[in-house]
């Protein structure tokens, strides 16, 4: 079992390494040249991810636990409304996963595909629970449309994004991809919120959730 302190360094290398993918991607970059920019020996690299598929792979289920930490936060803020919810839950998924699209999923599109089904395995693990548990809630206090099946709208809802957030077809869209994510929203939320939770998530303001993670 790894110890604190290997588990520390070990997060500490995949959080900068996200950086590094982001701006650079990942097809172009050796392990040498990940040690180097992490600031590790290549001997440690190696210690902790004998491969680039590995780290890679790391990395995603990094950020999407990030994601699924967040979102949980929110749920926990004392007198979280409905509408605040909502808007933090997207907030969250906006600001953590759009830093991701100009180059790095371009990058796994076009060079890394075997990221992809990681990346659709974990959605469905970590998000679509508390897609669905958030749609079944708001349906109850009347800010989604009746006639919504949580389960359903939440199969539906993570059946579009899957397809809505492939990297070609976010980067396909006719606006700067940084963009295309808000869109989307945008775009999925008409669907299923009643007038009123229209109106109230149009108006609302997202509350601080606690400290953020930096990544």
């Amino acid at each position: 079992m790894a110890s604190e302190r290997e588990t520390r360094k070990r997060d500490e290398i995949l959080d900068r390494a996200l950086l590094l993918f982001f701006e650079k991607g990942i097809s172009s970059l050796s392990m040498e040249g990940i040690a180097a920019a992490v600031g590790v020996s290549k001997a440690t690299l190696y210690k902790y991810f004998p491969k680039k598929e590995l780290l890679g792979m790391a990395a995603i289920e990094r950020r999407i636990g990030l994601l699924a930490q967040r979102l949980d936060q929110i749920n926990a803020v004392p007198g979280i409304s409905f509408p605040e919810r909502l808007h933090g839950f997207f907030e969250a998924i906006n600001e953590i996963i759009r830093p991701a699209i100009p180059v790095f999923m371009r990058d796994i599109t076009k060079d890394a595909p075997w990221l992809w089904p990681q990346i659709e395995k974990m959605r469905a693990e970590e998000i679509f629970p508390r897609l669905a548990q958030l749609i079944r809630d708001g349906r109850e206090l009347g800010f989604i449309r009746e006639d919504m099946d949580a389960v359903a709208a939440a199969t539906m809802l993570i059946a579009i994004a899957e397809r809505v957030a492939q990297p070609e077809f976010l980067l396909s869209l006719p606006v700067p991809p940084g963009e295309a994510l808000q869109l989307v929203i945008g775009v999925l939320l008409g669907g299923i919120l009643s007038e009123r939770g229209r109106q109230l998530f149009n108006a609302v303001q997202v509350p601080a959730p606690g400290p953020r993670e930096e990544s």
